[in-house]
């Protein structure tokens, strides 16, 4: 029995450093290949405009319009989730995420330990 507890200790261990490794590795490579966000333009009778953001008062108006208020609240919760899953913010959960399930596995790894 100490033999398959030491082995599932062995793999655990394994695979939360293989996990912390290609987590950095992924959130390094989209933190340093991040780019920034081009110009929007918006084309309104054939001539093409700059939009300023994408919750300007227009799409505001017309989302409420069609959609009501839950519209404008949905719009508004997947602007901020797109945000926050690009770019930096995205390299950084990457590494959150890959340090809580590293540690998780180290976790299991004790609890193995233990039940020799």
């Amino acid at each position: 029995m100490q033999r398959r507890s030491s082995s599932s200790r062995f793999w655990f261990t394994a695979l939360g450093i293989a996990i912390l490794i290609a987590g950095f590795s992924v959130a390094y490579l989209v933190k340093t290949r991040t780019f920034e966000a081009g110009a929007q333009y918006r084309i309104v009778g054939g001539q093409a405009y700059l939009s300023e953001s994408d919750d300007s008062k227009q799409d505001a108006d017309g989302l409420q319009k069609y959609g009501g208020n839950v519209a404008v609240i949905v719009a508004a919760y997947k602007r901020k989730l797109h945000n926050l899953l690009q770019g930096e913010n995205l390299a950084y959960l990457l590494a959150i995420v890959a340090v809580i399930l590293s540690a998780c596995c180290f976790r299991m790894a004790g609890n193995a330990a233990e039940r020799d």
